[in-house]
């Protein structure tokens, strides 16, 4: 409950309350020695959790509204009533609805996973929203820790700004940095679901073409037999000499001139 309170109420509070509230959120509190410096790194802390939710409730209310355009617009887009298109499509063919939904919810997680990429490296590490995200869907830490560059003092600039929970040092004693590291979590995630949209657009494209009446596999006794069938249904017509009309083969004079059949 103290760790709802204001910022302002932090002075009133117990060193001991204070050592917890840090060492909860994962900053090392042997170095600190004075009330005060306690005191700030718990209003640093708590103005960053103040933050966090902020960018959460915004991040939820841009996805109410991105899926809620989607939606729309995509009923909009039909020309028949949505009633019968979904009845049509989960009905008639379930195999493809499943297969088309995967595939568009790979392409949104593709980008999803591109825009927390770039958000790790631009949204400044106070903030540290990217963190609570990979906090849910990272099940342990993987990372490639950075040298530090000993000519110039800074760290490589291809980086992932991660917290103490995901591999990364965060904010030391002072708010100081303790290192950086790359995380491997979006190259496995990337690699994982570029793969999984492979073989499902190749599913995808199997099924269209079987739908459109492609057989997919055709032996060489199939050929064999449409040759024969086709050659058979040739032979049981003939051609009217003078007008070239196809005829029965039990009619005897074209059915469109009147010419007669000349023998074989």
């Amino acid at each position: 409950k103290k760790a709802l309170m204001a910022a302002d109420d932090l002075s009133s509070w117990r060193v001991k309350d204070l050592k917890k509230l840090l060492k909860a959120n994962g900053i090392d509190t042997s170095a600190i020695v004075d009330k005060s410096d306690f005191v700030a790194m718990a209003q640093k802390v708590l103005k960053k959790k103040s933050d966090q939710e902020w960018l959460q409730s915004v991040a939820v209310a841009l996805a109410v509204v991105i899926a809620s355009t989607f939606v729309l617009v995509g009923v909009r887009a039909y020309r028949r009533p949505i009633r019968r298109k979904l009845h049509a499509l989960y009905w008639l063919n379930p195999r493809w609805v499943v297969i088309v939904g995967t595939l568009k919810f790979l392409e949104w997680a593709n980008y999803g996973l591109a825009l927390l990429i770039l958000a790790s490296w631009v949204i400044p590490s106070r903030w540290n929203f990217t963190n609570v995200v990979w906090d849910y869907i990272a099940p342990f830490p993987l990372s490639v820790p950075l040298s530090m560059d000993s000519f110039s003092g800074t760290q490589h600039p291809m980086h992932y700004n991660q917290g103490p929970g995901r591999g990364g040092g965060g904010p030391g004693p002072g708010g100081r940095g303790e290192g950086m590291s790359i995380n491997l979590w979006p190259i496995i995630y990337g690699w994982l679901f570029r793969r999984w949209q492979g073989q499902m657009a190749m599913k995808y494209y199997n099924l269209e073409m079987f739908r459109q009446g492609y057989v997919p596999y055709r032996t060489a006794d199939d050929e064999d037999a449409k040759a024969s069938s086709s050659s058979s249904s040739s032979s049981s017509r003939w051609n009217c000499p003078q007008c070239t009309y196809l005829n029965k083969r039990a009619q005897s004079v074209c059915s469109m001139c009147g010419v007669g059949r000349r023998p074989a």
